[in-house]
């Protein structure tokens, strides 16, 4: 990350001079000052191999996976924005660590400080940072949801009314998984109907994704909404809704974690909302890194943290309605 503050020519003789800022860096140098410091990590720490899978470890095309890794958590967390062929960081705002009776303060944007801790790939400091930095509350740093998960799912039901219909067919519609058995990330939707006679969630695929709506099973047929607009689905939106139906259930998944002295191992079986899982996955690094192509990233589920930002961000998502349970023991490696 601090190939951001590297010098740099500023950008001339381009439409998008006045608007951009003067320290910026190209993608290309923020991936390559990553690719360099990583291989000479391996060679002054070979030890640390074993955390890298062998498309990791290759000296040709692992660095270049760990650069985008880094790139792609860095743009969902808010931490780095980019122009045409360029990247540059937003002005340092911190966390209120009033909100969290902690003196750790969670920083979002570039900034230099003399004493700065990170955890993955998010910067953190202890006590006020030095000079007027601006301050947030880490919801609104980072984007969480404004309203409880329970709250949200009742906000929706009552939004969009139900409709008995008869377009459902089976091979075309799949339904929320309500159903703990084994993993739920296995598994999210299933061909199996929630006839409970509550409101659930159910998803029609179509050549680009899915459309999502809201059902019941009542009196031998289903109702259901119209298609949620795109605000309630795009990018992985979507799991808001599902996040909240089970919650209103009691059914959503905790996030299990085993503390030590310094660091925090964390197993998450449900996906959170994608403002949540970005700033889980910024400041926590993967158990075993290898890249899943189906999120363009390391796993989601596995990660370790250092214990002061855990800390913090167990106090900012609690009040949404996610639940966090200890383990008894450190969780073993898991390559999914």
């Amino acid at each position: 990350m601090a190939s951001l503050f590297d010098p740099s020519k500023p950008t001339r003789n381009d439409d998008m001079a006045r608007t951009v800022p003067k320290r910026t860096v190209s993608v290309v140098h923020f991936k390559r000052r990553i690719k360099q410091l990583y291989h000479s990590y391996l060679v002054m720490y070979p030890e640390i191999r074993p955390v890298f899978f062998d498309q990791i470890i290759d000296e040709k095309d692992g660095g270049e996976l760990l650069a985008k890794e880094m790139l792609l958590s860095s743009y969902r967390a808010g931490a780095v924005y980019h122009y045409p062929h360029r990247l540059a960081s937003p002005t340092a705002i911190g966390s209120k660590p009033e909100e969290q009776d902690s003196d750790v303060v969670l920083i979002r944007g570039g900034a230099q400080f003399k004493s700065v801790f990170r955890s993955g790939l998010g910067p953190y400091v202890r006590g006020n940072p030095p000079g007027k930095r601006r301050r947030r509350k880490l919801s609104s740093m980072f984007a969480l949801g404004r309203v409880p998960l329970v709250d949200y799912w009742e906000q929706l039901i009552h939004d969009y009314s139900l409709k008995p219909s008869s377009d459902i067919s089976g091979g075309d519609y799949t339904y929320l998984n309500l159903e703990n058995k084994g993993r739920y990330r296995d598994w999210y939707y299933t061909g199996k109907i929630d006839k409970s006679g509550k409101i659930s969630l159910m998803r029609r695929r179509k050549s680009d994704g899915y459309d999502y709506y809201l059902y019941r099973y009542r009196d031998e047929r289903i109702e259901k909404s119209k298609q949620l607009d795109e605000c309630y689905v795009m990018n992985g939106e979507h799991r808001r809704a599902a996040n909240g139906c089970l919650a209103a259930r009691g059914a959503l998944p905790a996030i299990k974690y085993f503390p030590s002295s310094e660091l925090v191992w964390l197993e998450i079986d449900y996906l959170p909302p994608p403002a949540e899982k970005n700033l889980i996955q910024y400041y926590s690094w993967p158990q075993v890194f290898e890249v899943e192509e189906k999120y363009g990233t390391s796993s989601p589920y596995h990660r370790v943290m250092a214990k002061p930002v855990f800390e913090v961000i167990l106090k900012a998502l609690e009040p949404i309605g996610f639940v966090f349970t200890p383990l008894s023991e450190r969780p073993a490696k898991d390559n999914h």
